[in-house]
């Protein structure tokens, strides 16, 4: 377990824009061991996780978290899915990658929106997509298997943010086509909203149970406001996507007023790439 800890901390420690990795996760495994301890199987609550490859970070965290083990107590994984199409994929993974499957994982096809009940409109390619650009076809969209993945998996309720990423796909030669022939593809589909509160009863999660809180959605830095409001919420970790301009630079939100709640919750907030991590600095 400890050589597992540590090359996954190495793993994570050679990343770019980030040096605190070890302080991070010794926060979160002291917080994983407390509740393996007291016999409680340590829980993760991840918002928009796509299929887990979304970058390589994210990867990273996932090896880092799986790959020990936690006195014999298995890691909830509670995760929120609006992409109907990414749900298939991402169960594959996680038990191709993790062996995770059955009761340990609980995977929702929604999205968490401030009011519970309602639908939101989620962005995506449509099938026509690889019917009008097959691949190995003149004028082809996507150049290689991952690309085509990638395409078919990716989404939002943001439509700007997803056209920022078609533009961003075609600046990398993933996208050869000329983006009036693409964007006449994108279609758009209803998606049932669920509440932060709904979202933990569904997947039978107290809020004092969420160890480790990963957001990767536009909305993210109201979602984590959201969950900070909740009586007993208090994970050891907090990691939400809150850069999302071309190449992750740009602050597209207002992140002032999350990073003041999360001091106030007691947590210090860093930055890595484009996400923004708060490690709590109280003890369980």
């Amino acid at each position: 377990a400890d050589f597992a800890r540590e090359r996954s901390q190495r793993r994570l420690a050679a990343w770019p824009g980030l040096r605190r990795w070890s302080a991070i996760f010794s926060a979160v495994y002291r917080r994983f061991e407390g509740r393996a301890r007291g016999g409680v199987s340590p829980a993760v609550l991840h918002i928009g996780p796509n299929d887990l490859r979304a970058d390589a970070q994210t990867v990273a965290f996932y090896d880092a978290l799986l790959g020990v083990a936690w006195r014999d107590r298995v890691v909830r994984l509670i995760f929120a899915e609006p992409n109907g199409r990414a749900l298939r994929a991402l169960q594959r993974r996680l038990r191709e990658t993790y062996g995770r499957k059955g009761g340990s994982v609980r995977i929702m096809n929604a999205a968490v929106c401030e009011q519970n009940g309602s639908s939101l409109t989620f962005h995506r390619f449509s099938s026509g997509l690889h019917e009008h650009f097959p691949p190995g076809a003149p004028g082809v969209v996507h150049s290689d298997s991952n690309a085509r993945t990638l395409l078919d998996l990716i989404g939002t309720v943001d439509e700007e943010v997803l056209l920022q990423d078609v533009r961003r796909f075609r600046a990398a030669g993933w996208i050869t086509a000329e983006l009036a022939d693409v964007l006449p593809h994108l279609e758009k589909v209803p998606v049932r909203c669920l509440s932060p509160a709904a979202l933990l009863a569904g997947g039978r999660l107290p809020a004092a149970a969420v160890d480790v809180l990963l957001v990767d959605s536009p909305s993210a830095a109201a979602r984590v406001r959201e969950l900070l409001a909740l009586s007993g919420f208090a994970p050891a970790l907090v990691r939400f996507h809150a850069f999302w301009g071309p190449a992750s630079g740009e602050v597209d939100i207002d992140i002032a007023p999350v990073v003041q709640a999360l001091a106030d919750a007691g947590f210090n907030v860093y930055r890595s790439l484009a996400f923004l991590l708060a490690v709590t600095n109280r003890s369980m």
